[in-house]
């Protein structure tokens, strides 16, 4: 936790002050056309380059933030739920690397450093996926000591399905990644990781009648959706909606650990 919430601020720093640089010496508006703080290309309902920028300088404050609250709230508690949890928001800063590509004008370069960050990008949304089919499956027993075993292999997995896909550098999508092949696949890859994670909540909610089970399955599905409408839309109305979610999904996982550990 301590670690993932270093690396969390670090990256905020290094990102906001990127993006600070790029504002100061004309280097946004050359790439995208605008001034950031301006009104142009800002539209609730139409879509745009600057509402996915918005939406991942947002993840990319909310991740230490919840870190760091994660950390205060449950400093004391051993429970592979919060480790799986940081795995999660992990992932998404890996995800995040996406705005790297557009601060940076990388889109299209054919760039060693363009294709690390779209592979970046999948490997965090893998990862992210695959830390709530772990908490999913663990939430019966979630004082186990083997979580370090199932971390390194679900980092092994997204690794691996990562190197395995490939990149198209010739196709931008309107979130800064890059395009991958056999996307259909990987899209099926991604419902099935979801379904299978939401029926481990039920079949754990079955064989337990632990209530704060349920209550999981409640915060999984409002961050799982948060999180596809802030990292896979480009309309701001979406992003906010999406913003809101990830939010009360986030505070409804907490208050689901606070009665598992704190309250019962």
């Amino acid at each position: 936790m301590t670690f993932f919430s270093i690396f969390s601020i670090l990256s905020l720093i290094a990102i906001v002050s990127l993006l600070i640089s790029s504002i100061a010496n004309g280097t946004f508006k050359t790439s995208f056309g605008y001034e950031f703080f301006s009104l142009t290309e800002l539209s609730f309902f139409k879509p745009g380059e600057k509402s996915v920028i918005l939406s991942l300088i947002f993840l990319q404050f909310y991740l230490p933030v919840t870190l760091l609250i994660f950390y205060f709230n449950f400093e004391k508690t051993q429970s592979s739920l919060i480790i799986f949890f940081s795995a999660f928001l992990l992932g998404n800063q890996f995800e995040i690397s996406r705005l790297l590509i557009a601060l940076l004008n990388l889109k299209q370069t054919y760039s060693y450093i363009y294709m690390l960050f779209g592979n970046l990008a999948l490997m965090g949304k893998l990862i992210s996926l695959f830390s709530f089919f772990l908490i999913a499956s663990d939430c019966k027993d979630s004082q186990k000591l083997d979580v370090e075993i199932d971390l390194i292999i679900i980092f092994a997995i997204s690794i691996f399905i990562t190197a395995c896909i490939p990149l198209n550098t010739n196709v931008s999508t309107k979130t800064f990644s890059i395009k991958y092949g056999f996307d259909t696949t990987v899209l099926v890859l991604f419902v099935t990781v979801i379904l299978l994670t939401v029926i481990t909540f039920i079949f754990s909610y079955r064989d337990t009648e632990n209530k704060s089970i349920i209550r999981l399955l409640i915060s999984y599905i409002h961050i799982i959706v948060g999180q596809h409408l802030l990292t896979d839309t480009d309309i701001l109305v979406f992003i906010l909606v999406g913003a809101t979610l990830l939010i009360i999904g986030t505070r409804l996982y907490m208050k689901a650990l606070h009665r598992m550990y704190l309250w019962d």
